[in-house]
């Protein structure tokens, strides 16, 4: 009943309008992770700043993820996309997902890292075991 009435409307569609606030959210993070590695230091970061950056990496990746989930839930009640729709959404998510898997690497690069210089402290097996437990938890 509610469909008939809204066609009997003849009111414009407000699939792409809603697509677009559905993005906003998904922008915003994926401008955070633009900058993170537009700013990554040039030089192998010191052991005090390599966990800050590795909580900063963290934090833009869980966010990334968590606001991809919300696009594409959200973008499931919009039923059918035609095909044009569908074409441009997937276009505009593929930069989204080039920057969070280098994102990623780059985490994984400082994590290693970390590791790596853990590694050479005397407590290491200790200071190893419990950084891999509360990274991983």
């Amino acid at each position: 009943a509610l469909s008939f009435e809204l066609t009997r409307m003849a009111l414009p569609s407000f699939r792409m309008p809603f697509i677009r606030l559905l993005a906003v959210p998904v922008d915003v993070i994926h401008e955070c992770m633009r900058l993170r590695l537009d700013h990554k230091p040039q030089r192998e970061p010191s052991a005090l700043s390599i966990k800050q950056l590795i909580v900063e990496y963290k934090e833009a990746i869980k966010a990334a993820v968590e606001a991809k989930k919300y696009f594409r839930k959200m973008l499931s009640g919009v039923v059918h996309l035609d095909g044009i729709l569908a074409e441009i959404v997937d276009s505009e998510r593929e930069d989204f997902e080039d920057d969070l898997k280098e994102t990623l690497e780059v985490y994984f690069e400082y994590f290693v890292s970390y590791v790596n210089m853990l590694q050479v402290t005397t407590e290491a097996s200790r200071g190893l075991k419990n950084v891999l437990e509360e990274e991983w938890q």
